[in-house]
């Protein structure tokens, strides 16, 4: 069954049992409504016989005596009303309106009640004629008349027809019953009212839902906040937002798969090309003796550039899968970051590029003193390939138990994008920059983030296009590292792009 026909249904039975239960609940208060009435008024006609007409005359037996002519005047006034008063001093034995048996038997649970003095309140069947018409249902009151001993002396019965209350009752069923027709007929319209409401917005969203699956990651659903539909609504239209970025991300990931792909060709075509046309100029003996040994040397550096660029994707890979091991200990940044100046002061001349250190004579720094030093290397290249004719300045400092390193370069700088970009591996912000000679391949950031990462270092970047850029490194000392209270989670959040 379609929901559709399952949500009508629902709300159609839900307003008919809902009448139903109104209508016979209504009907039954009615009911018994009328007959508390009816036995409140009927007791106060018994009560006025007690109190008018009857008395008990005192001897030695005593004896209840009523006055007739009091009674009968009484029975022709409530005669319009269908009333009839009977008084018994037995349960079958009458004293008006004549001193006869009874056509009617008080029976004898009643009988009980009413010695102990309760007032009894009856239906019964008018099957002996106690009326004209015969058959009918009467309702009785039967109060007891009792002496100052408290002596069951008579009892006074008051009835009257229910005619007069089934009438009433038969005119509520029938009011009831156009009621019930006219809710039904206006509540299956407002079924099918809601019903298409609430399965037209589940029509929406499954529509959508098809579009998504057909890949249409643009499409969003109205909502407005009102109930669970527009939560769910407002869910999807999250999810597509997510997989809309899951897209563009895996296609921007698919580029950078094809660009590293291509750059580690290129990087790797350039010293093998190298190689093999000088091994075979010498095979061939088209090189001349004397330049052979600079030849040699050549592609001993070749071989070298490729060896690094082979060790720098392990370490990288090594790092993003946990299998790079630090071996932190306590060691002078100041002399390591020295000796590191000294390895790139000739590829920084050769740029007209200058480094100046604004070190303390005794930098404690807390970490793997080999990484370190990569990391410190790695940003100083990067710094040397983007900036001509300018200075590079490296400085330091203490911050309680923490190291704060600064490199700032005069460089190009980079855009907020290329900051983003800067830590996937070989990316080039500026492939024109390229220093080959010293082998920049577009993956030392990436091993720097990685490194970072496991450091559990923090690391701001401060850059502008043509003003150059600061990196601004902190790692934390041995109590903190070893207590772990204050380290970032291995997540990649441990990397700032901007400095606040």
């Amino acid at each position: 069954m379609k929901m559709f026909y399952q949500q009508f249904l629902a709300f159609f039975l839900m307003i008919t049992i809902t009448l139903l239960t109104l209508g016979m609940t209504f009907l039954g208060l009615s009911r018994s409504m009328f007959y508390q009435n009816t036995w409140d008024r009927l007791q106060d006609y018994a009560y006025a016989v007690k109190t008018q007409a009857m008395d008990i005359r005192q001897g030695k037996d005593s004896k209840v005596v009523v006055d007739k002519k009091k009674l009968v005047i009484t029975e022709q006034m409530l005669s319009g009303r269908h009333i009839k008063i009977r008084i018994y001093t037995e349960p079958d034995k009458l004293i008006f309106p004549d001193s006869k048996k009874a056509t009617t038997k008080i029976s004898s649970q009643c009988w009980s009640k009413l010695k102990r003095g309760q007032s009894v309140r009856a239906k019964t069947s008018d099957s002996r004629g106690f009326f004209k018409d015969s058959n009918r249902q009467l309702t009785n009151i039967y109060e007891p008349y009792l002496d100052i001993k408290g002596n069951l002396m008579a009892v006074v019965s008051v009835g009257t027809v229910m005619n007069g209350i089934e009438e009433n009752l038969r005119e509520i069923k029938q009011n009831l019953l156009y009621a019930f027709f006219t809710a039904v007929v206006l509540g299956t319209i407002v079924s099918f009212v809601l019903t298409h409401y609430f399965t037209n917005r589940i029509t929406k969203i499954q529509r959508a839902t098809r579009q998504v699956a057909n890949g249409d990651f643009d499409v969003q659903i109205d909502t407005y906040h009102h109930d669970e539909l527009d939560d769910l609504a407002e869910d999807f239209n999250l999810m597509t937002r997510s997989l809309k970025e899951s897209q563009v991300e895996i296609e921007r990931q698919e580029q950078r798969r094809h660009e590293l792909m291509a750059n580690a060709a290129h990087e790797m075509r350039t010293p093998l090309t190298t190689i093999n046309g000088l091994l075979e100029g010498m095979a061939y003996g088209a090189l001349p003796e004397e330049d052979q040994e600079q030849c040699i040397n050549l592609m001993r550096k070749e071989t070298t550039r490729l060896i690094r660029l082979v060790n720098e994707n392990l370490d990288y890979e090594k790092s993003r899968s946990g299998e790079l091991v630090l071996v932190k200990t306590n060691f002078d940044a100041t002399s390591a970051i020295k000796d590191v100046v000294s390895q790139l002061h000739k590829m920084a001349e050769d740029v007209g590029d200058r480094f100046i250190v604004k070190l303390p004579p005794l930098l404690n720094v807390y970490a793997d003193k080999d990484r370190f030093i990569q990391i410190i290397t790695n940003i100083g290249k990067n710094a040397v390939q983007f900036t001509r004719d300018g200075t590079i300045t490296i400085s330091g400092e203490k911050h309680g138990n923490d190291t704060m390193i600064s490199i700032a370069d005069t460089g190009i700088g980079m855009t907020d994008e290329e900051i983003s970009n800067m830590w996937e591996r070989y990316y080039k912000a500026d492939p024109s920059r390229k220093v080959a000679k010293y082998g920049e391949s577009g993956i030392g950031m990436a091993i720097v983030h990685q490194l970072l990462q496991l450091h559990h270092a923090k690391v701001c970047v401060d850059s502008a296009p043509g003003k150059g850029t600061t990196f601004t490194l902190l790692f934390h000392g041995e109590a903190i590292a070893s207590d772990g209270s204050d380290q970032p989670q291995d997540d990649g959040s441990v990397v700032v792009d901007r400095c606040d």
